[in-house]
């Protein structure tokens, strides 16, 4: 009976507490930490995902020591689709992150995501893998 009231009392104090992984409220400003997470439509490369597999292979140079592994990198679409703050995430080597930064800036502009009929900026993130 104590067991079950200590439970109860713990679901409703943690089920109180403020959520602090929210969606960005104020989509015009980037802030360290708040992902911002298009209800409507999500950002998308032109041609879709095989395009856009497509452009990293073609583009993608050999990079030796690096075959197999993936490089994250994290970056910002705006709202005019061009891709900004672009950061390693999880990085292999420094010739290999080099690399996989210098192919995502190749990249075209995205269609922007959107929420509530508005452009937002979406925070990214992309794996590389390389063969």
């Amino acid at each position: 009976m104590v067991f079950r009231l200590i439970l109860v009392i713990s679901v409703i104090t943690v089920g109180s507490l403020p959520n602090e992984c929210k969606a960005q409220k104020k989509p015009d400003t980037l802030q360290a930490g708040i992902f911002y997470e298009p209800q409507e439509s999500p950002p998308e490369f032109p041609g879709g995902f095989v395009a856009f597999q497509k452009f990293i292979a073609a583009n993608l140079r050999h990079i030796d020591g690096a075959e197999g592994q993936k490089a994250i990198l994290n970056f910002v679409i705006e709202k005019d689709g061009s891709l900004t703050a672009i950061k390693v995430a999880r990085g292999i080597s420094a010739a290999a992150d080099t690399e996989a930064v210098r192919v995502i800036r190749l990249l075209p502009k995205w269609k922007p995501g959107t929420q509530s009929n508005t452009l937002v900026r979406v925070a990214y993130a992309i794996p590389i893998t390389f063969k």
